[in-house]
């Protein structure tokens, strides 16, 4: 059994980005903790805030959370292009995880801009 957010394509795509994240933490050099902790967290918070996204009524609270995915995907693109400019990510991971985080940042403008305006759609 699956709860309905569980069955969504962003959060679907989200827990797949964390998975790449996780192997880009795996293999992160000593010495860089505090990047790779800056990272794991706002990946980790993109599926959670979907999740509460969903589970909310009011519209204008799914795209606030939507919002608040959004923000954390961003934010980890800024990690992710840090650590390439550190050379401490390899370009295949950067290559596998930057599409996905702009495919999901894309649907969660699309999810934001659709509960701002249309109170009765569902993702």
């Amino acid at each position: 059994m699956q709860l309905e957010f569980q069955k969504f394509a962003a959060y679907r795509k989200a827990l797949l980005y964390v998975a790449i994240i996780t192997e880009i933490l795996d293999a992160l050099p000593r010495g860089h903790g505090h990047l790779a902790t800056q990272l794991d967290k706002c990946a980790c918070s993109a599926p959670a805030n979907i999740a509460e996204g969903a589970g909310e009524f009011k519209p204008k609270e799914k795209a606030r959370f939507y919002r608040i995915a959004k923000r954390s995907m961003t934010e980890s693109v800024a990690h992710l292009d840090v650590m390439q400019v550190k050379k401490i990510v390899s370009q295949d991971h950067y290559d596998r995880a930057l599409p996905l985080a702009v495919e999901l940042i894309s649907m969660l403008t699309s999810l934001c801009r659709r509960f701002d305006r249309d109170p009765k759609h569902r993702p």
